[in-house]
């Protein structure tokens, strides 16, 4: 990037083309619940998005590195594996979570 330690996500919007990954593989070696676990992954997201409050940590020795450049725990890796942080969940409305859990188990006793 021309300037790496600058926060700009503009940078990625004429990347529209493409597979953006290949971690299901690639035609006939595709795996074919790739669509489906998108749909879970999503699903997962939402649902931890709209329950929890997501914090950092009580110490901030444990926060996040945030700089591009400095976050990766193997450097010489194909991909970036980020250091390790703490972060904290904060539920949002304990009563829809309870809620959630309580239907989860009940769906789950149908089976």
């Amino acid at each position: 990037f021309e300037d790496p330690y600058t926060f700009n996500p503009d940078r990625y919007l004429g990347d529209a083309d493409g597979t953006p990954h290949y971690g299901y593989g690639a035609g006939s070696r595709m795996c074919i619940g790739a669509h489906l676990a998108n749909r879970e992954l999503f699903t997962f997201f939402i649902r931890l998005i709209v329950g929890f409050k997501i914090l950092g940590p009580m110490n901030e020795a444990d926060a996040a590195i945030t700089d591009g450049m400095e976050v990766n725990a193997l450097p010489t890796a194909l991909v970036v594996q980020p250091k390790k942080f703490k972060c904290r969940f904060e539920p949002r409305n304990l009563e829809d979570i309870e809620l959630w859990i309580e239907n989860s188990r009940q769906r789950a006793e149908i089976y």
